[in-house]
């Protein structure tokens, strides 16, 4: 079966679907005021039959002609009154439902398109950030390395006034690249959740257009059937059109509909674009110091880095989250929560990509200066890293990496925090500032503050699972265990006390008190 969210993601899908369900609500508008206009007619009708019926009463004759007489006139009293239910009918049963379907529709429309409105302004606004931050980074490199080549020739010539002058200058357009190139980064990252999160939000809105399609589909055909009903019972006259709105009601199918409209309408399927984190000391035809370019990669791999292992130890969470799930069904909350786990996974899968390509294209540059190529092994996703040309019109650069959804949402990491050692901060002190300044999943799963010395106690939760602490940070619980809680993350990691030991533990293992 095709579903919305297969066929409307590329080139606008997700307006076109809006302006098809819109479509759909205006049909049921009028759906509504031309059942109202015939009920509107079936009553004037009966009110005529029986005006009639009361002339019936002043002609009098005798015999059979009477009999007669006094049939036509039984009948004329019986239209009339089956002309006066059928306009009731029509205007309770069918113009009524269809009027409160299309204008709860509306309803329900208006804030699911707002969110995803909403989330793309959000995206397209980080990405422009991210440019703009991208083009500073590079702007303040070319001054610092402007500057090194100043101090560069002045040692080289001996000219100690002229060091003790371009020193600081060579400090501040070195703090300034730094700078820059922290914002670059933390914008980056920013970015890339923010593009997941237009996706969640969308991917949503496409499920609950396609679910009230189906009730749209699924509503009018009850209505046209009580309609069609109505005429079949009363009005053997006009069988042969009524026959005819059976057959085409016996036809409807909410599956094939959506098939059709999709395989008619649809735009394409996702394909996630994701920007990676492009640093300037990449680019080889960029002029710098081999040992500064060597020392600058090396310390931004270790960042990416340490970000690996930090989205890989997220991912164990929602893993075991998931695990949960699928082996306790009734406990997942339903196919939404089910939904969202899967999102979490897939969405930290694309975290991974995005960062270990960012990683790849650093460690393909330090090869390539340092001459060893067996320094740079192979990347599976090389293959779907491209360079675009800025739209701007000038000669930058931005790394995309499309990969096709059928490798995007295989669970390919299979790695471990212990895959990627922790790497000790760097003498500059850049990798502290970048991972102060961006967030990251670590810092999802750990949303309280350790600058309080006291955290206020809001609730108690019970313990309803076990769950071993694999980290200092994690606690270890039992059923029946009562438990002060500090903090409800949305990651599904709470923060709570346990005899009198804090740390985190998964949100879904506990409940209310």
């Amino acid at each position: 079966m095709t579903h919305f969210t297969d066929k409307f993601w590329a080139n606008g899908g997700f307006e076109e679907l809006r302006r098809l369900i819109k479509q759909g609500n205006e049909f049921g508008r009028e759906i509504s005021s031309i059942i109202q206009e015939r009920s509107e007619l079936e009553l004037n009708y009966a009110r005529g039959l029986m005006k009639l019926q009361t002339k019936c009463q002043k002609p009098q004759t005798y015999g059979s002609i009477m009999s007669v007489w006094s049939t036509i006139r039984s009948e004329i009293e019986s239209s009339a009154e089956f002309h006066k239910n059928l306009s009731v009918a029509l205007l309770e049963e069918v113009m009524k439902p269809m009027k409160t379907l299309t204008d709860s529709q509306v309803r329900v429309r208006r804030p699911i398109e707002h969110n995803v409105n909403r989330s793309w302004t959000n995206l397209s606004e980080k990405r422009a950030e991210m440019v703009r931050a991208k083009k500073n980074a590079s702007a303040r490199a070319r001054e610092r390395e402007f500057a090194n080549d100043q101090v560069f020739d002045a040692q080289r010539n001996e000219k100690d006034k002229d060091i003790v002058k371009l020193k600081p200058k060579l400090e501040r357009a070195e703090e300034a690249a730094s700078k820059a190139d922290q914002e670059y980064y933390s914008l980056a990252i920013t970015s890339e959740r923010a593009r997941q999160m237009w996706e969640t939000v969308q991917q949503k809105a496409l499920l609950q257009f396609e679910m009230m399609e189906k009730d749209r589909i699924h509503v009018i055909k009850e209505l046209f059937e009580k309609y069609n009903v109505h005429l079949l019972s009363k009005v053997p006259q006009i069988e042969q059109n009524t026959q005819q709105v059976t057959t085409t009601l016996n036809s409807v199918d909410d599956i094939q509909d959506i098939t059709a409209v999709s395989g008619e309408k649809g735009t394409g399927a996702l394909e996630p674009e994701q920007w990676l984190y492009d640093v300037i000391e990449v680019d080889l035809m960029f002029p710098m110091d081999v040992k500064r370019r060597k020392r600058f990669l090396e310390q931004k791999l270790a960042t990416v880095s340490n970000e690996i292992r930090s989205e890989l130890k997220g991912k164990e969470g929602v893993d075991k989250l998931n695990r949960v799930y699928n082996e306790t069904p009734d406990f997942s909350g339903g196919v939404e929560s089910m939904l969202d786990v899967k999102m979490q996974i897939i969405h930290s899968n694309a975290m991974i990509d995005f960062l270990e390509a960012s990683a790849y294209r650093m460690k393909n540059s330090l090869a390539s200066i340092t001459n060893n190529q067996l320094e740079s092994p192979p990347y599976d996703l090389a293959q779907y890293i491209i360079d675009n040309k800025d739209k701007s019109g000038s000669d930058k650069t931005i790394c995309i990496m499309k990969i096709p959804l059928s490798i995007a949402e295989q669970d390919r990491h299979k790695q471990t925090p212990a895959d990627y050692p922790q790497e000790e901060p760097t003498s500059d002190g850049q990798r502290d500032s970048m991972l102060r300044d961006r967030p990251s999943v670590a810092e999802s799963f750990d949303e309280f503050d350790e600058e309080f010395e006291e955290k206020l106690v809001i609730g108690q939760v019970r313990v309803l699972y076990d769950f071993v602490g694999e980290t200092n940070e994690e606690l270890t619980i039992t059923p029946g265990d009562v438990i002060n809680l500090y903090c409800r993350s949305e990651t599904g990691w709470w923060d709570g006390e346990l005899n009198g030991v804090e740390g985190i533990f998964p949100g879904s293992y506990v409940e209310d008190l």
